[in-house]
């Protein structure tokens, strides 16, 4: 799992085609390889407190995404998807969530993001027309 990771290709903000995210985990946010870029991260809230996201990934990992003045309600335990910036300390500059309820299968969805987004099977779903980084069209 770890090679195809190495696989992926990446790109700076300014390459990625509007709409077009990478949707990552914890492991990827922390290689340092998406730093400036847009992205989806999906995971559960472990807490919230007024300025600060602490995010339990797909893969288990924990990710902080700083979101100061926002309106976010979701409870410990949600489900949630995060668009945001990747800062250079592997951190997230939140811009928007959405709630994938509460049945939502993380396990699932990290073997999606490991195993399947980087097979050339499925490179039409995952992938911009321009490009090859482990982004999927967001719409």
């Amino acid at each position: 799992n770890h090679k195809k990771l190495q696989q992926l290709c990446f790109l700076t903000m300014a390459d990625q085609e509007p709409g077009c995210y990478p949707r990552i985990n914890a492991a990827l946010i922390k290689s340092g390889r998406f730093s400036g870029m847009i992205v989806s991260m999906v995971g559960s809230v472990v807490s919230f407190d007024g300025s600060t996201i602490e995010l339990r990934c797909a893969d288990f990992g924990a990710v902080t995404a700083q979101a100061a003045e926002v309106d976010f309600s979701h409870p410990p335990g949600s489900n949630i998807e995060i668009i945001g910036q990747v800062q250079e300390d592997n951190t997230l500059l939140y811009f928007t969530d959405r709630n994938l309820g509460s049945d939502f299968d993380l396990e699932t969805y990290n073997r999606m993001i490991v195993e399947v987004q980087n097979d050339p099977k499925f490179s039409s779903f995952f992938h911009s027309t321009s490009s090859h980084w482990g982004g999927v069209r967001n719409q």
